[in-house]
């Protein structure tokens, strides 16, 4: 539907057009590098042999899902049966409104319980075709790595386990149903300036004994950093 120039709402459309098309053009071609992708990332072949794997191929132009899939797991549900675990998926979705592009990762889950976070949004904005597609290969290494974090019978790497505190940390993501800002950059300044203050003082005082230093921190109220002492 074309809208007059003259409109209050020419620019949402034209922006919602605008990215309908770009986001048309990186479907088409995620799709047909995707396989390759996956194929020259470490630890994807034995995810997809656990997991299964697959892209979302419907004819929705707005969405492009891709998925691992459910496996057995080795542990026993609380009736003693086995139970299943869902793999993570990544998913790409082009907003109605505005030509907002959403790229999230949802966690591995199963009746046996799963991370805190129901999906973390990588990146929410006005987004080409190209740069999405510069950014895939990216994605689908978060998407590997992701399915080390959440499942319950995998175990991470350090590398996986900083990524996704970082990504806890500095982007949006959900926690039962709710949506979840990042720490800002004032945030971060202050905790920073916190940890750093709080590390000197307790070097400073560990000659003169840990109970000191243990005070001393209570009365600035950073008594949780007392474990560093010990």
């Amino acid at each position: 539907m074309t809208i007059p120039r003259d409109s209050i709402f020419y620019k949402t459309r034209y922006r919602q057009e605008k990215g309908q098309i770009e986001f048309s053009h990186f479907r088409q071609l995620a799709v047909q590098q995707i396989p390759e992708i996956c194929q020259s990332i470490d630890r994807f072949d034995g995810i997809r042999r656990a997991f299964s794997f697959w892209v979302d191929k419907t004819d929705e132009e707005d969405r492009l899902q891709i998925n691992f899939g459910t496996r057995k797991m080795w542990a026993k549900g609380v009736d003693g049966g086995t139970v299943a675990e869902r793999g993570p998926r990544l998913l790409y979705s082009l907003s109605s409104i505005d030509g907002v592009v959403l790229t999230a990762l949802y966690p591995a889950t199963s009746e046996l319980g799963s991370v805190a976070e129901d999906h973390i949004f990588l990146r929410i904005g006005h987004y080409g075709g190209i740069d999405l597609l510069d950014k895939l290969r990216s994605d689908l290494k978060d998407l590997v790595a992701y399915a080390y974090v959440s499942s319950l019978e995998l175990e991470p790497t350090i590398a996986d386990r900083i990524r996704f505190w970082w990504l806890r940390k500095t982007q949006p993501h959900s926690i039962d149903q709710k949506f979840v800002r990042p720490l800002t950059p004032m945030t971060w300044a202050a905790s920073a300036s916190k940890f750093t203050a709080a590390a000197f003082l307790i070097a400073l005082l560990r000659p003169v004994g840990v109970l000191l230093a243990y005070l001393v921190l209570v009365y600035l109220g950073l008594a949780a950093l007392g474990e560093h002492l010990h």
